[in-house]
């Protein structure tokens, strides 16, 4: 049966009450976001701090789903990473809370993390300006290449999995979610392999160098999508088109990144993370440099 909370029903984990929030333009319907492997209902608790509790479907419910939590969890201190922060409900820890509400077996609570998809960002009037794409971007490649430096990969990154956040300041924040497939590469498992298979033949050498790799090119397109302010198609004509845009607006070695993303043969091949933000955070000094320089006064004067 799936599960099927009312807006402002309670439930209590580690003896503390949440409630489910109504969401904000369908009265008397909980907050919910739907996927096809689970749905992310926002509540709310007694201080008014607001989190997601992400509910799996009967088939990918799954003791696994707590140990991948136990290996991402040094990763939340990176910024964009919050969404490693999270407490898994086991039935042996929260049994009156599971007797109750069964579909709540390894429902996963976590920080709810502000911002828009890409492409709720793109399809709005009011997009970010050239400076906060800028920024996102760099912040996107940082964290990736965290990511990548810590031995592990996202596995699943695509626009609907980054979330940017602008804040009232118009500071830029970028939160990367749907991290299920996040897995270290000496172990080669992640929560989705270990859902689906009983065991795993270890990696050889190569394999896990394709392996630690494997994030370079979609995570590419994540950082010109965010630069361009338009998804990158599967398409040749518009990737070329793409590629002069990105030379047009922010020179060639960004350009040159993204060309050998999209025509490498295996993620081996791909651009290091660090590069981007090698080429970024030159991108961004010399932009401040400009500005410094223009907010100046007059030396004739």
């Amino acid at each position: 049966m799936p599960f099927r909370p009312k807006v402002n029903e309670t439930i209590q984990i580690d003896k503390i009450e949440y409630r489910f929030v109504e969401h904000p333009s369908s009265q008397g319907v909980p907050y919910a976001l739907a996927g096809e492997r689970s749905t992310i209902y926002q509540l709310q608790d007694e201080h008014g701090e607001r989190y997601a509790l992400k509910v799996f479907t009967l088939a990918y419910r799954s003791p696994q789903i707590a140990q991948q939590a136990e290996q991402i969890a040094a990763l939340q201190s990176i910024p964009g990473l919050e969404a490693c922060r999270r407490r898994v409900i086991i039935p042996a820890e929260q049994a009156e809370l599971v007797i109750t509400h069964p579909e709540l077996r390894y429902a996963v609570l976590m920080p709810w993390l502000p911002g828009h998809t890409l492409e709720e960002l793109f399809s709005e009037e009011d997009t970010l300006t050239h400076e906060q794409r800028l920024m996102a971007a760099k912040k996107l490649a940082e964290t990736l290449a965290q990511i990548e430096a810590q031995g592990m990969v996202h596995g699943n990154l695509k626009p609907s999995n980054l979330l940017v956040d602008l804040s009232a300041s118009n500071e830029v924040a970028i939160h990367l979610v749907g991290l299920e497939g996040i897995s270290s590469v000496s172990s080669g498992k992640s929560e989705e392999s270990l859902l689906t298979t009983s065991e795993n033949e270890p990696l050889d050498a190569e394999g896990s160098d394709f392996e630690a790799r494997s994030d370079r090119l979609t995570g590419a397109m994540l950082i010109a999508a965010l630069l361009s302010g338009e998804m990158v198609q599967d398409d040749e004509s518009s990737q070329e088109r793409l590629s002069d845009l990105l030379d047009d607006e922010w020179g060639s070695q960004i350009c040159d990144l993204f060309e050998l993303a999209i025509t490498s043969m295996t993620p081996t091949d791909c651009p290091p993370f660090s590069h981007w933000v090698d080429a970024l955070g030159k991108l961004l000094e010399s932009q401040e440099i400009i500005e410094r320089k223009q907010d100046e006064p007059n030396s004739d004067n």
